[in-house]
């Protein structure tokens, strides 16, 4: 008596766990967090910005409804965040008096009708673009320049 009530327990708990795991796989789909794909013309688009990037790259879109939050590695991300070996560059929001502590020669640039500033990031080591209208900082490691100049002269703000 006692092994069918546990065996009725154990098969009522692995249906409930099964379930739960249909349900949490359901629910990360319909979160922000993405990871684009590279198709034939490694275009990358969400609310906020679209931007072309060489096809070795991975775009992870972290981003929520009111804060661009977009990671680029160098290969499969395995944290999705800045923190991964593999990440070399960002698409973020900062603080609008973020400006005030660069210390490297800036340029103004144009990105597709809208102003930026552009440096070379002596304290973090890459390539910087920073959109005072939006607020948004776009940075990535100054060894990939090619990919850096890819998504600059692509790169639409919304």
């Amino acid at each position: 008596m006692k092994i069918k009530i546990f065996g009725s327990m154990l098969l009522v708990i692995c249906f409930m766990v099964a379930i739960s795991g249909c349900t949490s796989n359901n629910n990360s789909s319909t979160t922000n967090s993405s990871v684009a794909t590279t198709n034939a013309h490694g275009v990358f688009e969400n609310k906020f910005v679209k931007f072309n990037y060489p096809k070795n790259l991975v775009v992870v879109d972290n981003s929520t409804n009111n804060y661009p939050e977009i990671y680029i590695f160098s290969g499969t991300p395995t944290t999705g965040g800045n923190l991964d070996p593999k990440n070399i560059g960002d698409i973020s929001k900062v603080d609008t008096n973020y400006m005030k502590a660069v210390k490297d020669s800036k340029k103004t640039v144009n990105l597709n009708g809208t102003k930026a500033i552009g440096w070379k990031d002596s304290v973090v080591d890459a390539y910087s673009l920073f959109i005072p209208s939006k607020a948004f900082l776009f940075e990535i490691d100054t060894n990939q320049t090619t990919a850096y100049n890819t998504i600059k002269n692509s790169l639409i703000i919304k």
